[in-house]
């Protein structure tokens, strides 16, 4: 496993790659983490090809972009990465917002390189969803005394003890999640309205590499089935009952055997 900082028209990427042949995987992760959400997967996902895991921009140890990013700005930067480790045809999987990404990358960034996608729930919002969603979590400003961490502390053991299975939250997991959204500062919210502005719907039908959809039973559930009419030919979706979004935390073998089942195929 190496790490590598990438240049790209937005600022620095940080990237860690595992694994090397094969045709390369992209793992794109959910706002506000990073690349470390992967960490129970990547080792499984890299037995038998180069998997490389950026931190998206704006996030983890990357640089912050110099200003708001649009959905497909955010996949020229990832492009820009890619571009940088030499690589031409590469797979590409995420998950919400990373799947967001994916789909542009797939759809319109760079749809002749793109060999294979997949998308770990499908963020197919209504207008009223996406204006219930925007703003609707905003952390708060620092304070002198520090209590504006309790916030984010709170929040993270809120959304762990939601889990499916999870009546006894995992205080590791809490206390990463709290640092990379402390890490992320603006550009978690300005990632999230980004994809509320995206037009999700039509660039789905125009993805024509063979094209996953793995639906854990999350908040967004409901929209990856909205979704299903709007997927293009040989598209297949598979339901994941047992996991929720923390899918690659809680049953890492599960998701890297459906991944990797679909990129050997």
């Amino acid at each position: 496993m190496s790490r590598r900082l990438l240049q790209t028209r937005y600022g620095t990427v940080h990237a860690t790659l595992a694994g090397e042949g094969g045709t390369p995987l992209v793992l794109l992760h959910m706002s506000p983490l990073s690349s470390r959400m992967f960490h129970r997967v990547l080792p499984l996902l890299a037995a038998g090809r180069l998997v490389v895991c950026p931190d998206r921009i704006g996030f983890g140890d990357s640089d912050a972009p110099p200003r708001a990013l649009t959905v497909p700005e955010i996949a020229e930067a990832t492009l820009d990465a890619v571009d940088a480790l030499g690589i031409a045809v590469f797979d590409v999987a995420g998950i919400h917002t990373g799947g967001c990404e994916a789909i542009e990358l797939a759809a319109a960034t760079a749809p002749g390189r793109v060999r294979r996608a997949a998308a770990i729930g499908l963020v197919v919002l209504t207008p009223e969803e996406c204006a219930r969603h925007r703003g609707a979590i905003v952390p708060p400003q620092p304070a002198a005394d520090g209590s504006h961490l309790r916030w984010y502390w709170d929040y993270w053991l809120m959304v762990q003890r939601l889990r499916a299975g999870a009546a006894c939250p995992d205080l590791a997991v809490v206390a990463a999640r709290v640092l990379d959204h402390l890490r992320a500062g603006a550009a978690a919210t300005a990632t999230y309205n980004a994809v509320f502005d995206y037009d999700f719907a039509a660039r789905l039908p125009l993805v024509r590499c063979p094209l996953l959809v793995l639906a854990p039973h999350d908040e967004f559930h409901a929209a990856s089935l909205r979704a299903q009419p709007l997927l293009p030919p040989g598209a297949r979706l598979v339901e994941l009952p047992d996991v929720d979004y923390e899918a690659f935390e809680m049953a890492p073998g599960r998701l890297a055997e459906e991944l990797l089942r679909f990129l050997d195929g």
